[in-house]
């Protein structure tokens, strides 16, 4: 038996809406664009054919994500499944990869710097999330003590 998801009312998160339209719009956009231009080869390299793949796989699930974004805005409440955390969340993984096969296309190193820099940008984003998680549980744990 699944476990029903928790609900809440759409405008508690309008402003996670916004974030969330913007991050998946823009990674769909990169894979849009760098797909047109790779696809636009006559003859494509190995690391461009996994690109063009990783697009593929992207493109629909981040057009999913974004029509599930905005279908919840008709609505006054609204819960968030599994599918609505999987589906962006494999979207941008295959649009990252995508684009680090993109950039082997043009070098060796450029794929390299491109994937230390991601692996880099997603750690600290991660540690920042747990510092913000533990500064959070802080200050909720000393309003419960004061009161």
């Amino acid at each position: 038996m699944t476990k029903e998801p928790e609900t809440y009312t759409v405008a508690e998160c309008a402003s996670s809406y916004e974030d969330n339209r913007l991050i998946v719009g823009g990674v769909l956009a990169f894979c849009f664009v760098a797909a047109t231009q790779l696809l636009s080869l006559d003859k494509l390299p190995p690391s461009a054919r996994l690109a063009v793949c990783c697009f593929a796989i992207a493109i629909p699930l981040l057009c999913a994500s974004l029509a599930m974004l905005r279908l919840e805005l008709g609505y006054e409440k609204s819960c968030r499944p599994w599918y609505i955390w999987w589906t962006p969340g494999i979207g941008i993984i295959a649009g990252l990869v995508g684009a680090a096969a993109t950039f082997f296309v043009l070098h060796v190193w450029a794929g390299v710097l491109f994937i230390v820099a991601s692996v880099t940008g997603i750690a600290m984003s991660f540690g920042f999330i747990d510092r913000l998680q533990k500064l959070n549980k802080e200050e909720s744990e000393e309003t419960v003590s004061e009161q």
